[in-house]
């Protein structure tokens, strides 16, 4: 929170790791992150580092993203929209993000066990749809913690 890029120099970034991979040939795969729960958020990070909602920060980084997966020729997988769909987050024990219930940590932004398989799976499917699985190939994500 003490480390907020212009969604400018974000995207210049994200294009620049872009073009490192691309130029060795690796087939990327760009994904947004899920909604997180700010009540959870807030107790970690203050509210005034804040300069609009952080969801609004992730849904309009999500943009970004997608509009660089058309740009570059890339797919692009909307991990909100399927968190979204099951509900997530939440403060619910079935929420796919860790919360008090599910976790009995006030968390509010890392997936869940299961939120973990959705995204593998999402991926796997991905993957296997578009012939990208093959043996000997290795699989490496970037990002945060969340990956």
């Amino acid at each position: 929170s003490k480390k907020m890029l212009s969604y400018q120099d974000y995207k210049q970034n994200y294009q620049n790791i872009i073009d490192t991979l691309t130029k060795y040939n690796i087939q990327v795969v760009l994904m947004s992150a899920p909604a997180v729960d700010t009540s959870y958020l807030f107790l970690r990070h203050s509210k005034s580092l804040y300069d609009e909602d952080p969801n609004l920060k992730l849904k309009k980084a999500a943009l970004i993203v997608k509009e660089l997966s058309k740009s570059n020729k890339l797919t692009y997988l909307n991990l909100a929209k399927h968190f979204k769909k099951k509900d997530s987050p939440s403060k619910e024990k079935s929420s796919l993000i860790i919360n008090e219930r599910n976790f009995n940590k006030k968390d509010g932004i890392h997936p869940t066990q299961e939120g973990y398989a959705l995204i593998a799976q999402l991926l796997y499917r991905h993957l296997k749809s578009k012939k990208l699985i093959y043996n000997y190939k290795s699989i490496i994500c970037f990002g945060d913690s969340i990956t």
